[in-house]
């Protein structure tokens, strides 16, 4: 059985994909419903609002790096640089930047799901 460090970075690997690809299924899944989601602006969405803003919003670019899992029980906090560019549906403007990223994992059962997210961003 793989460490569950192993495991939440590979989910988070899975979050990132499904926001490039614009996947709402396979974000529907990683996030729980009781999701708080606090963007880098410091905009507070819920999981329903979240998943409906990404309906008109394209990640061209989402990376991360410099990751640390520290996991205490059925608890996990996964933090690191995350570096973005995105783009509305319909527009040409191009939002990009870095923010510091601190996200909690719970686990319920053998399956794990983000809880929190909150960035902050970080100067160029």
């Amino acid at each position: 059985m793989k460490g569950h460090a192993a495991e939440i970075l590979e989910l988070e690997q899975q979050r990132c994909e499904a926001e490039l690809a614009g996947d709402i299924d396979k974000l529907d899944r990683l996030l729980d419903d009781t999701l708080i989601y606090v963007h880098g602006s410091g905009m507070v969405d819920g999981k329903k609002n979240l998943l409906a803003s990404r309906k008109n919003l394209k990640w061209l670019v989402l990376t991360r790096h410099d990751l640390q899992v520290h996991v205490s029980g059925d608890i996990a906090v996964l933090t690191g640089v995350m570096a973005y560019r995105t783009q509305e549906v319909g527009s040409t403007e191009v939002l990009a930047g870095k923010a510091f990223a601190t996200q909690v994992l719970s686990r319920r059962g053998e399956q794990w799901r983000f809880i929190v997210h909150q960035a902050t961003r970080l100067k160029a």
